[in-house]
């Protein structure tokens, strides 16, 4: 941090951001541009605290400011994503997590976001492949088990869906949408 007085600020901003300090990560950013203004942390951060404040249009905006200067940005391009979905443009969404993972293939938080985003989409196939790839690369991974619980609900998979929902319950014993999830298909 003694040789980068922006590295030190931008941990700090994270910090804030973190413990919900929004104002206080807000000002470092801004200072930080101030002297680097397509600075990529610095945008991607200021995008984060423009969604934690509710302004998802803002949010877009800085997140891809910051993707203008550095396409290759994997934690904007998934920030990116989040920020799209809540915004309710799925196809946005997917086209962005299709990118993260043309970076990183093997990125197993980028597949469960990807099915995340395709499934609402009612776009079945490519979300358990997905689902089944995420859990490929990191097969604990409780929500994706559950994503696909519910997905193999829809279809029709009943018992598969059963499966993948104890599977949930079995790596995370108090995951209680996984119960209640399991309750509601009334067997």
């Amino acid at each position: 941090f003694a040789l980068s007085p922006q590295r030190r600020m931008m941990a700090l901003a994270a910090e804030h951001h973190q413990a919900g300090r929004l104002r206080e990560a807000d000002q470092l950013c801004r200072q930080v541009l101030q002297n680097d203004p397509a600075h990529v942390d610095a945008l991607r951060m200021l995008g984060l605290v423009a969604a934690s404040s509710g302004d998802l249009d803002d949010a877009e905006h800085l997140l891809r400011q910051a993707l203008a200067a550095a396409p290759d940005h994997a934690p904007a391009l998934f920030e990116l994503g989040r920020v799209l979905r809540e915004l309710e443009r799925p196809d946005d969404a997917i086209a962005v997590y299709r990118d993260l993972l043309a970076l990183e293939p093997d990125n197993p938080k980028a597949h469960f976001q990807l099915a995340s985003a395709l499934a609402p989409a009612a776009r079945n196939d490519e979300a358990a492949a997905a689902y089944r790839r995420c859990l490929a690369l990191a097969p604990k991974h409780a929500g994706a088990w559950l994503g696909l619980g519910h997905l193999l609900k829809t279809v029709g998979q009943q018992d598969e869906g059963i499966a993948a929902y104890r599977r949930c319950i079995a790596l995370e014993p108090e995951f209680g949408e996984a119960y209640y999830s399991l309750a509601n298909l009334k067997t």
